[in-house]
Parts: structure tokens; sequence; C-alpha cells
């Protein structure tokens, strides 16, 4: 059959090279089939407004208004069958009409696999993408005045060629190679290139033209750490290593976990990791890395790894050397980066930093006064390192308003931490120990009471052994070193017991597990799309286009040689520029690269304005092509999809897990295999959650079916569900209830504090508000409550407890509300009702001083100093005995003091620090209580008799006197950390007594309120 090319148009456009009797018979078939109508009432079709543009019937088209002449939206009518409405009078009004339901198809068998390089195809060659339209009765292959390019959608098909015009070849003769352009065609119409044209148009090898303009803007990018919850926020992240969610949680099932690698008398998990730690972070990297060869993904540099803020590999100073400051990455695109994990989706890791990467912390000095070793640019300045000055955010988990400004110095910001114990999420803290839930890793490990199940870990000859210990994960040797060894492949195949401790861990060499794991904690770190509709990174980062990088080995340009099977780029993954791949596009590779893209690739703002049209191998939704163009065969609603695996896929591209939940039962019950199985258990909603993916699953029903089976014959809980413990959104005040009684008027809603639960102390579901103030005022140390609305869950805080506020959810106080104390004379309000001592007064809370002075970093064991108060007032103590210290910072719960100089930074908003200077003048307690205390609480200060002066002066020489005597310095209170240091008493209460006497007769004054009863020293 020789292929005719039509055009239903103005004769003189009509461009045709069959034979006048077959150009007139064709012509009259495709008038009777499409009238020549133009539609009047849908102005989004501009086809409408055209003489030569008639809206028409597409047969390939499976409904109303998917894309007339390669516009879409533009309306169809007028086919034989009547599926469409007929082509209304164009002096008619338009009425909407739906179509006829059309029956579910049958699914097509798979057809063959073509071969993997086609031979060159000619237009007319039945193999060509235009093959369809070009033995079509009424689907011509014509020029398309609307069409910026080449292939971009003739009469709605996708791939047909366009010829004739100005700007494109002429239509090739079916009997010769070429042929000459014709002349007198018509050029494209600017009118309808305006409205119509994507916004970039093919270069000259059919590939798209995109830019980088995208670089030109700073980007948000969400950055995970697994760490010791009591190191949280206390330094500046600069010259580290972290991660992507996938990436962090990979890092501790691999490197953390496995208990037959580790020592059995340790107390903490490795490296006394406790929790997963979200940033958000806002970068751009320099000129040096940006739109260059360096860049990788588009937007970063390559992955330095460091070790105690030291670059590793001496073969990438040169590299840091030139670039200078940038945040780097390492892809894991390829998903076998690491045989030890397995996983369906890419991951990443990054570096931050590169201030004085060739030293590490202790020795680099300060970024005011540098090592002299430290690394130069080559015109001789220090490399400063990419934080820019203030870059981190204490108050909010967002970066600060003004954006990096990808200069040297200033390339990422970052804000402060949302994190989750890994004790709740994986589940220690639902084990029992005892009669008790266990309260944390060390009392799981010595106090579980399920002893047989998890008094059991693996030697290193594979055979399980009984411990005196309880064990949170082991993985059989055969499999540790490598998923993919033939004896772990073996031993999997065997359905021998591969994985020993909690099940949150099991299956480190299945991939679904592992996304699983993921999205469990991405769901507790307050990711939107977690266990929703499978996405890890929010929308808003998902607007941001992805640039072109066609100048690096990291194009994002898909290429018509592989007819636009990829590479594509997408955001979906981790919120960078991971390129994927679409299978099954006709005269694509044999084998298609994995990832596969999201089936919304194409509308993403990448490649939404690009007019890419791809041609499947088949309809079938199996081959998955179809189900990112739209065109699969099939029935896709749950209740009548069919049972195979065509319906699968098609049920999966809805995205609807209960969708997925009905298609399933049905599939179940018509097995003979599936159908006793309890359909309605819980787990059955994970089953059909994870059966789907925002990417299509390359599986087939029977083992949608098999892992179904494994949810629902499960003993526990596939997922369970735990939300953050700290939140860190934008700083606002609490409301306070008003609906509360008297002795909680104090309370305050969405604020918590954090750490969420003191040391010793466990979370514990109360009746109401009243039973979790009475825990906290009945346990020894308490300094707030902070309760969970949902559940009444009860968490109590220490001394050093920092408040969160936003922490939806929560309502929090101290143990007694400041009306309610009897003695507050001795007790000043820090905010957010913290009464403390005079002693602490000139502290500040969440702040945190670095780097430390050499030899100034010591712990304060809890035998020496049994409460977190005298710890705090031994460290400033210690500030005060060396001269060259200038302030101090002790950390909890690890008790560590920190001595540092005057050149040190200061690092606000950090959970359990407390700090204070070395020297405080004796003239700001006054203030202190105008600043902070209400005007209500406010003492009155007058001047008194001259005999209570004289006896007050005397008392001040007696005060000094023993101040001199008895702690050898001066005793004074203040509010701010730059101007007060603070008494250290060998008994606190005897020292809070003296400092509020000495203070209210320091300046010849007597205090004199309803408030306070002070009692004078006189031991």
């Amino acid at each position: 059959q020789k292929a005719v090319v039509l055009e239903t148009r103005k004769p003189d456009s009509m461009i045709l090279f069959p034979s006048e009797k077959e150009k007139d018979k064709k012509e009259a078939a495709v008038a009777a089939a499409s009238p020549a109508v133009r539609l009047a009432s849908d102005d989004s079709c501009p086809c409408q407004h055209s003489s030569k543009m008639r809206c028409f019937y597409d047969e390939s088209c499976p409904g109303l208004g998917c894309g007339a002449e390669g516009l879409e939206n533009c309306r169809f009518c007028g086919d034989k069958d009547g599926q469409f409405p007929a082509c209304p009078d164009a002096d008619a009004k338009q009425e909407a009409v739906k179509p006829a339901a059309k029956p579910a198809a049958k699914p097509a068998a798979k057809p063959a696999e073509p071969e993997a390089k086609p031979a060159k195809l000619e237009l007319g060659s039945d193999a060509s993408p235009c093959a369809s339209c070009l033995h079509s009765k009424t689907l011509p292959c014509f020029y398309d005045e609307s069409c910026p390019g080449v292939g971009c959608g003739a009469q709605g098909h996708k791939n047909c060629r366009f010829c004739g015009g100005e700007q494109f070849p002429a239509c090739p003769d079916p009997n010769a190679p070429s042929a000459k352009p014709k002349p007198g065609t018509t050029a494209i119409s600017a009118k309808h290139a305006a409205v119509t044209a994507p916004a970039t148009s093919s270069g000259a090898s059919g590939d798209p033209q995109m830019t980088d303009d995208v670089l030109d803007e700073t980007q948000d990018f969400d950055i995970y750490r697994c760490m010791a919850g009591s190191a949280v926020d206390t330094h500046a992240m600069e010259d580290d290593d972290i991660a992507d969610l996938t990436g962090a949680l990979k890092y501790v099932h691999t490197e953390i976990l496995t208990e037959h690698l580790q020592s059995p008398i340790r107390q903490t998990r490795k490296y006394g990791i406790d929790v997963v730690t979200r940033h958000r972070m806002k970068f751009k990297n320099p000129s040096t890395v940006q739109k260059t060869p360096n860049a990788l993904q588009g937007e970063f540099s390559q992955f330095v790894t460091y070790d105690f803020g030291k670059a590793t590999n001496p073969a990438q100073m040169p590299i840091i050397k030139e670039q200078g400051d940038f945040v780097g990455i390492a892809p894991c695109t390829d998903l076998k980066c690491d045989v030890r994990f397995p996983s369906p989706k890419p991951y990443s890791w990054l570096s931050m930093g590169n201030w004085c990467p060739n030293l590490s912390w202790d020795k680099k000095g300060t970024k005011s006064h540098p090592n002299p070793n430290c690394l130069k640019h080559s015109d001789g300045t220090f490399i400063k390192g990419g934080l820019c000055e203030n870059g981190f955010n204490h108050q909010s988990f967002l970066p600060g308003p003004e954006p990096p400004t990808g200069e040297q110095g200033c390339v990422y910001k970052y804000g402060k931490a949302t994190m989750v114990k890994l004790d709740d999420v994986v589940g220690i803290t639902s084990e029992f120990c005892g009669k008790r839930r266990c309260k944390d890793w060390l009392d799981f490990r010595f106090n579980c009471s399920n002893r047989q199940h998890y008094q059991r870990q693996f030697m290193l000859n594979g055979q399980i052994k009984s411990v005196d210990y309880c064990v949170e994960f082991d993985i059989h040797p055969a499999c540790e070193a490598s998923c993919q060894a033939p004896a772990c492949l073996d031993l999997l195949r065997s359905g021998k017991t591969a994985y020993l401790g909690l099940p949150f861990w099991h299956g480190r060499c299945d991939p679904r597990a592992n996304d699983r794991r993921v999205e469990t904690v991405g769901f507790a770190l307050g990711l939107p799309g977690a266990l929703k509709s499978h996405l890890l990174v929010e929308p808003k980062l998902l607007q941001r286009s992805c640039p072109a990088s066609k100048a690096s080995s990291w194009s994002c340009v898909p290429l018509a040689a592989l007819h636009f099977a990829g590479p594509y780029c997408t955001r979906s993954f981790n919120g960078a520029c991971d390129r994927c791949y679409i299978p099954g596009v006709a005269g694509g590779p044999a084998e298609v690269q994995r990832p596969w893209c999201p089936l919304d690739v194409l509308q993403s703002p990448t490649y939404k304005d690009l007019g890419l049209k791809i041609t499947c191998k088949s309809k079938s939704a199996s081959w998955h092509c179809c189900l990112y163009t739209g065109t699969c065969d099939g029935d896709s609603a749950p209740g009548t999809a069919p049972l195979t695996d065509d319906g699968l896929a098609l049920v999966a591209a809805r995205k609807n897990t209960e969708d997925m939940k009905n298609f399933l039962k049905r599939a179940a019950s018509a097995s003979n295999r599936y159908r006793a199985l309890p359909l309605d258990h819980s787990n059955m909603h994970w089953a059909a959650y994870f059966a789907w993916d925002a990417a299509p699953l390359d599986r087939t029903l029977e083992e949608a079916l098999a892992e179904m089976e494994l949810y629902l014959t499960s003993e526990r809980p596939m997922v369970t569900l735990f939300s953050t413990t700290t939140t860190t959104l934008p700083t606002v005040a609490g409301p306070r209830p008003n609906n509360f009684p008297p002795s909680l008027a104090c309370a305050a809603r969405s604020v918590s504090f954090g750490p969420l639960d003191m040391p010793g102390s466990m979370a514990t579901p109360t009746a109401n508000l009243e039973e979790c103030q009475l825990k906290c005022r009945k346990t020894k140390g308490c300094f707030h409550f902070s309760m969970l609305e949902v559940g009444n869950s009860c968490h109590l805080q220490g001394f050093s407890a920092l408040a969160q506020e936003n922490s939806l959810g929560f309502i929090s106080g101290p143990p007694e509300c400041w009306q309610a104390k009897k003695d507050k004379g001795l007790l000043i309000d820090k905010g957010h009702d913290t009464y403390v001592s005079l002693s602490f007064a000139c502290m500040a809370w969440g702040s945190s001083f670095s780097p430390a002075l050499p030899g100034a970093y010591s712990t304060l064991e809890e035998k020496d100093f049994p409460s977190e108060m005298e710890a705090t007032l031994e460290c400033q103590k210690r500030c005060i005995d060396r001269k060259d210290c200038k302030h101090f910072t002790v950390s909890f719960p690890i008790r560590s003091c920190i001595l540092v100089g005057k050149d040190a930074m200061v690092t606000e908003g950090i959970q359990g620090a407390i700090s204070g200077p070395s020297k405080c003048d004796d003239k700001s307690m006054q203030s202190y209580y105008w600043e902070a205390l209400p005007k209500s609480e406010q003492p009155t200060w007058r001047t008194t008799s001259s005999a209570l002066s004289v006896l007050g002066l005397g008392m001040v020489a007696l005060a000094i006197f023993m101040s001199t005597v008895l702690w050898r310095r001066p005793a004074c209170s203040a509010r701010s950390v730059q101007s007060c240091a603070c008494d250290h008493a060998e008994s606190v209460e005897r020292s809070e007594r003296l400092m509020e006497w000495h203070q209210a007769t320091s300046s010849h004054e007597l205090v004199e309120s309803r408030a306070w009863d002070i009692e004078l020293p006189m031991e």
C-alpha cells in the first residue's frame, strides 16, 4: 500500500503525491467523514478561529478534547460509528455532549518485542511511528501550521510527521527518498504559534531545546542526618556529610545496626545514634560549578568525604581549591550503589562546607583567625566555607529570608531540625520491658520481656545463638556483605531465617521493604506525601524545573535518537534532578534503563511545554508506555478492570489506594488460593497502598496477590505510624487556653519542650491535662509537661528543656503556675513559664558556643553533680577558673562542658544546651525584672528610711565579705548572656537566698512586694 498524504484544507495548501484519481477518491472520503465545519463554542481550541484548521474526528483519541490537529483541547466530531456527536452547524450554538460509553476492550496479548535497533524508517513504512495515520482513511499526515517542529502531533497523533511549508522539508514521494520543497506553501502563522507552540522547539538533531535558566535562582532542598539526639543543632553543619532520607536510612541499616559485628557490652547504638533529623536547606552553588561540565545533576558539584571536618581524599583538594565552596552530591541513580541495600528508587549523599577542608576541626582555628595552613584559593585568600554568615536559622525549620548569593562564602543556609526518635519509629517504645513499655534502646536491650524472640543473634558461621541481651537487628552473615551473593540468594529462596530482631528492620535485601521503611520514617518526620502518595518531597519543591545540563555528563534532554524514551529528569525521588526513563517506547532501546519515570513526568514543569510526542510499542497497560500517554486499551475502573496484568497496571495508574483495595479484593475472591484470606484485615490498606506507586511497578497480578498474602497473614501491623517528636516551624506565640481550671491557666497550646522526655522518664497516657500536670509536680526534676492531645500522651521535661513553638497537637505548662507559687522571691521566669532561681538569671537556654578552647572539653559525671542545675553551675565555675574563657556551654543529656574564648560563635535553638559568660556586671537584675516579668508581678522598688538604709549597707558589706571568703568571686545576677556571670555555691539553696538578699540591698534599697518575704541568710 502506497502512503497517501492528504490535506483537508484549502486546495492551494494541499500537498499530495499520489495520482489525481487516488487524490480525488481520498479527498471525497475524508470530506464525507469529517464535514468542514468550524466549532464556535470553545475558546481553548484555537483551531476554531482559523480558516485553514478544522476541528474534526481523530480515531486515535479515546474521548472529546484530547488534541485535534495536535492542539490540546480541540474537540472532535463526526465519526462514522456515532461514537461522537456530529459536527454542529457553524451558526448553531454548541452544546456539550458526552460520548457514549465505550465497552471495555478485551486485553490484547503482548506483541512481540521489536528489534533493539530497527532499520531506518521511511515515511509510510508500516513500522513508522506515523504508520497508523498513514494507513487510515480519515487520518492523513500533513503539514500543521500550528506546530513549531517535526513530529509534534499531526491531527493529535503523537510523532506523526509534518511536511511542506517553508520551514519543513517537502513531503517525500513514496517512490523516491526525497523531494524538493514545494513552492508557494504557507509558513507557520505567528498568531497560532503564540497560542499553541511549546516554550521550546526542536533543534537540528530533533532533540528538544531546553535551557539552564533555573540555575539563576536558589534551590530549596531537604537534608537528613542520623545522629545522637543530644548533638542536634549543637554545631554548624559545615564540612559535613549528609544525605536524603533513603540515604540516611541506608546508612543506619548497613553501618550501625548489625549485631554480630559489634561489641555485646556497648551501652548505645553505634555512635550514639538515636534520632533522624530533617533540615530545609536553601543553596546556590557558585559559578565555578553551575553551567559547567563540573555540575552533577545540574545543580551540584562532586561529593566530598569528611571525617572530623577534614576532607579524606587528597585527590579532591585541587578541585576544592579551584571551585571553592560548594554543595556536593553522590547520586545513586543506577540503583546499584550498595549491594547490601537494594532500593527501587534513587538516593543520594551530600556534602556541604569546604571551610579549611584540609584540617580537622581542632586545627582549623576560627574564621577570623584561621590556621595559616588552611587551604587557600589560587589568589592566596582562604577558602571561607559555603555557610553564609548567620546561615543557620535557629527559630524556624525554614532558612532565613535572605537567600544565599552563590558567591564564595555564601552558598547555603538552613533551618533548625525536625527530628523523630528511632526508638519510637522502629517500635522499641512499643515493646514491653516487664509490665511497662520500654523507655529507650538501653532499656530494651537489658529488660525486654520477649526474650525468647529478641535474645538471639547470628554467629559468623550463620548459626543462631542465645544471648543475655535483646537485639535490635541482625542479618545472616551470608547476606551481610551482599544481597547478591549466591549464598545469600540461596538462603532467601530457601525461606530460612535471614533476619533477627525487631520486625521493622527485617528484609534489608528486599527493595520493597526498604521502600516501605523509608516512607514510614518520612511520615514520622511530617512529609505530606509519605504513606499517602509515595512522594518524599514537598509539592512546592517539585515546582522547580530541572536544568538542561546539556554540556555536562548529566543531561536532562530526552534524545530523539531514542525516540524520546529518555533520559528525563525528575525531582520526585528526593528533590534533586534524578534521571529516569519511559519503558515501552516504540523505537526505543530494547532494554530500558532504570529507574522508570513517574507517570506525570511529561506534565512536570521541566517538560510540559516541550510538546514531546511519544509512540508506544503497545497499547497494553502492562507494557507501561501507554500509561504515560493515556492511550492504553481497557477499563481502569476497579470494579470492571480485567483481572489480568493489564488490569493491575490500569488500576495502579489511578494512584488511589481505595481503588486498588477493591481491585485486589475482586482478584483474590476470584482465586482459589487467595479467596480465604481475611480481606478486611487492617493490613489490607497497606497491601493496596504499596501495590501502586508514582511510577509503574514492573510486576504481575500474581506477584501483587502474593505480597498481599504476606501482609494479611502477618501477626503484626506492616506499618506503625509515629509523628515527629519535635517540630520547628516559624516561631509564633503559643495561645493560652481559656477553658481550663485555674491550676492550668498558664498552659499553652501548640508548645512542647525538647528533648521530649527527661532522663529516666517515659511517655504515659493520662486521663486529662490536670493528671499530666500532677505527674510532673510529683516527679523530681520535672520543670515542664507536654501532653499530646491525640491519645493524651504525657511527656515530662527537665531543667534544660527548650520550648518548641508551633508543636501542633501539644499543650504544655509548668508543674505549678506562677500565681500558685508561694515562694516566688527566689525564682525568675526565663520565658515559657521556666521558673528558675536567680543563680541562672544570666544564662541562656538553647544557646551553644563553639569551638572549644584547647583542652576545654569535659564531662560532668552524674555521680559528682546529680542535678542538671549543679552541673550547670560547675561548668560556669570552670570557666571562671580559666583566664581565657569568655563563655561556657553545658549540654544535656550528655553532660558536656565546653569553655570558649572571645572569638567563639554562638548558635541558638539547641535543645539541652545552656550557656553563659564568665563575667557579669552588677547592674542588670533590676532591668531584668522590668523586661521579663509581667507588670502585675514586677516588684516595687522604693527608697527606705535612713535606718533601714544603714542596716542595708551593713548587710551588703557582710554579704560581700562572705562572697569573697567562701566563694572567692563577686556575687551578681543579670539577664543577658553578654553581661553576667553568677555565683556557684556549695549549697544551691544557700547561694540563692544570699544572692536574692544581696541584690535587693546592693543599691541602698530594700525590696517591698506582696509576692516577696525575704529572710536574711543568718547561717
